[in-house]
């Protein structure tokens, strides 16, 4: 059991119904897709996709030969006339193979990872810039002939931030990959000791941040040694003041929305420590801290606040800590502060953020496109089309060779020991929108892609949704001001620093030269539409 609790904090902190959709079904027919297979028209059967995935751990050659003989295997027994090769985009987490080959024009390449966050090239640049094929061009529409199952079950906020301005025009330009994929922001509440204090969870009112004094006080009063409020400045101030980001967490941009009214239009691109929001946020968060409810450590920045934030979370030591959400991490910290303390301790998610949200970063955090430069579009499509429908090659791609690296146990995936040296991210090949089946070390239940499409299918795709902010042309002040941040937010932003300083922030951001980063992104944005 806790293994499992371990596995699942760790992808949490990474991070319809579509599970086990079935592989012999109308879907996986070649001939009922219009799917190239053998006899057809093309007659390719010399052709090889060259698939390239990025890890997240060791490989091991003799496992990798495996699971693309079994993809292969997998694919004649289908019909299909072309084979696949396996490719890796670097070392683990890493794509420098990834961007050497874009760099040198690399001719063999036929899918590649597209995330937002992937190397030099991330899905929005790749579109811009003419990395990746336009899979929905009415001129050869690819998506519609080759991969009718790409988009078919993916949620209408997370479709919406895929659909961007490339060089072919506004279009979708690779398979986004449905994960935890919109962001949520709010609150663990440690409930047992909120009831133990004679409080229920209606007397916390996770909108309005000033009125959280008297159960603050009362776990205060009760645990005189403790910290009730476990504040990840960075993270609170966006879940008070509702702020979405456009670039990196860390960064100076944010997108102000109506928390009532998320759908509604938003701030557009903003400088998101200038606004009176914050201000205003600084003053009560201030007052918390005073007060004796957050530790002093989490207004020192770096590891020092972010361990203490992480142990007291898993400890179940506090009444009330931020939180960016993933589906059912309540369960493994439940978990967890129950072991700690010796008693059955329940943590329940309660939303500061009315709905899900759906930005470039969050959405579009797992994807693989077909490179430009490829001389097999159709097949690659098939193939990106069969991850997202055939369980079979959804569960190769993800968990390796079963028997191997996984065992299915009552319709629910379970990793072996050690994966055999097939370790692949999960989310980089399959998703809620795929057919492999639900992994029970991330969700006991079997509810994995549940838990995602709920999620996900009730989020609000932002005005800026698709916009996802490229920093090189003012890279060199968007790293200054990451500096200046770095060093005030988060002893402003947990109460540690005293609001008087604010004006030195801000001093300092302007001498980065925030403005032109600001200016530039709004400049990008209106190209954008």
């Amino acid at each position: 059991m806790k293994k499992t609790f371990a596995l699942i904090l760790a992808v949490v902190m990474c991070l319809g119904v579509s599970a086990c959709v079935s592989n012999q079904g109308a879907g996986n027919d070649p001939a009922a897709n219009g799917n190239l297979s053998a006899g057809s028209s093309s007659q390719k059967n010399d052709v090889t996709v060259n698939v390239m995935l990025m890890p997240q751990g060791e490989m091991n050659e003799a496992t990798v030969a495996k699971v693309t003989d079994a993809v292969n295997a997998r694919l004649a027994e289908l019909g299909y006339d072309f084979k696949v090769t396996f490719s890796f985009s670097g070392g683990a987490w890493g794509f420098d193979r990834l961007d050497t080959a874009i760099q040198t024009g690399a001719a063999n390449l036929d899918i590649i990872p597209a995330h937002s966050w992937s190397g030099a090239v991330t899905y929005t640049i790749g579109a811009m810039e003419g990395q990746y094929l336009r899979l929905d061009n009415p001129a050869d529409n690819l998506l519609e002939k080759y991969g009718p199952d790409l988009y078919g079950n993916t949620a209408p906020a997370v479709k919406a931030a895929a659909t961007v301005n490339g060089i072919e025009g506004v279009g979708i330009y690779g398979y986004i990959i449905e994960k935890d994929s919109v962001s949520q922001l709010g609150f663990l509440v440690n409930k047992t000791a909120l009831e133990e204090l004679g409080f229920t969870l209606d007397d916390f009112d996770a909108n309005d941040f000033t009125s959280w004094t008297p159960i603050l006080n009362a776990y205060k009063e009760a645990y005189p040694n403790s910290y009730p409020l476990n504040a990840e400045a960075e993270v609170l101030d966006r879940t008070v003041n509702h702020v979405a980001f456009t670039a990196v967490t860390t960064g100076p941009l944010g997108v102000v929305f109506n928390n009532a009214d998320p759908a509604g239009a938003s701030s557009g691109i903003v400088s998101r420590y200038e606004t009176q929001k914050y201000q205003d946020y600084l003053q009560v968060v201030r007052g918390y801290y005073e007060a004796g409810f957050i530790h002093p450590d989490q207004g020192v920045p770096g590891e020092i606040s972010s361990n203490n934030i992480s142990s007291r979370r898993t400890s179940g030591d506090f009444l009330i800590s931020s939180f960016v959400y993933a589906p059912g991490a309540e369960n493994p910290i439940s978990a967890s502060a129950s072991e700690a303390q010796g008693k059955d301790i329940e943590i329940v998610w309660v939303p500061g953020w009315s709905a899900p949200i759906a930005t470039a970063e969050s959405a579009l955090g797992s994807g693989l496109a077909i490179y430009a430069g490829t001389k097999n579009p159709a097949e690659a499509v098939i193939f990106l089309n069969l991850l997202a429908s055939d369980t079979v090659i959804g569960n190769l791609l993800s968990e390796g060779v079963e028997g191997e690296s996984f065992e299915i146990k009552d319709g629910i995936a379970w990793r072996l020991e050690g994966r055999a040296g097939w370790n692949i991210w999960r989310y980089g090949v399959v998703g809620a929108n795929s057919g492999a089946t639900p992994l029970g070390d991330v969700n006991p239940d079997g509810n994995e892609w549940v838990d995602f499409k709920t999620f996900n299918n009730n989020a609000v795709a932002l005005d800026t949704a698709s916009f996802l902010f490229d920093v090189t042309p003012v890279d060199n002040q968007h790293s200054a001001t990451r500096l200046v941040i770095d060093k005030w937010a988060v002893p402003l932003g947990s109460g540690a620093a005293n609001p008087a300083d604010y004006a030195s922030f801000i001093a300092e951001l302007k001498g980065a030269n925030v403005d032109e980063v600001v200016a530039e992104a709004e400049r990008q944005f209106a190209a954008s539409k």
